[in-house]
């Protein structure tokens, strides 16, 4: 069975042999500029069939998972798009989303 991106979402979210230092990087778009952004697994509030929530109602920021293009945990990567390794995005910049 073919794990997704949702399975490695929920199991680094909830999954108590997971715990510690997930993040998910993920292409987001601010005021026309693209930029790579990255959250801790442990301010995900919701994980839908298509995306993932972090923050609450009006704070909120829905991320689609064809825009992931990382998940690791420990530091070990548990998933990396094909995207990310062709076009050199892991060579940007990443920050912190609070």
């Amino acid at each position: 069975m073919k794990t997704t991106i949702r399975d490695l979402l929920n199991k680094i979210k909830w999954d108590p042999r997971y715990r510690g230092k997930g993040e998910i990087y993920f292409i987001d778009r601010k005021n026309n500029t693209i930029t790579l952004d990255c959250c801790e697994a442990e301010k995900i509030t919701d994980i839908s069939k298509n995306y993932f929530r972090i923050g609450e109602k009006h704070n909120a920021k829905y991320i689609p998972f064809h825009r992931i293009v990382k998940i690791s945990h420990n530091d070990q990567v548990l998933w990396i798009s094909k995207r990310w390794i062709c076009n050199g995005i892991e060579k940007q910049n990443t920050q912190s989303f609070s």
